[in-house]
């Protein structure tokens, strides 16, 4: 497979020329340049930045790829570390979305008590903050 120019990998991703730009200025992405000073991606590169793409629109901070990008060189470590990130990933919001519907299951019950995060440092540590649910003003 032939280089792919920014252009067309911005077509393909549905992302801009200033996000790629700016995920190459991270560290997560490398292009190389023509003559005429244009980038181009390796199909390598390419696939990496669909995972970095997938995995920032996730929530994963550009530094967390970066060190796994920087970590591993070889295109097959790096595309299995990056699945494995998405994966994780993957399992904290299905987690997350559990924990949502449980606490939205037990704030409809009579006297429910919704349950809310106050950070994600102080949710993994085990604190949390209880809240009674509101009960409707009298008319």
């Amino acid at each position: 497979m032939a280089a792919t120019g920014i252009a067309q990998l911005c077509a393909l991703t549905g992302v801009t020329p200033k996000t790629l730009r700016y995920y190459e200025e991270k560290g997560v992405l490398r292009s190389f340049r023509s003559r005429s000073g244009a980038r181009f991606f390796t199909p390598d590169q390419c696939e990496v930045a669909f995972a970095v793409i997938l995995l920032r629109r996730l929530g994963v901070a550009i530094a967390d790829i970066a060190r796994v990008v920087d970590r591993h060189p070889v295109a097959d470590a790096r595309n299995m570390a990056l699945q494995d990130m998405l994966e994780m990933r993957t399992s904290e919001l299905e987690r997350r979305l559990r924990e949502v519907r449980q606490n939205l299951e037990t704030s409809a019950a009579p006297g429910g008590i919704i349950v809310t995060m106050e950070s994600s440092e102080r949710r993994r540590a085990g604190a949390w903050r209880e809240q009674p649910t509101r009960q409707p003003h009298p008319r």
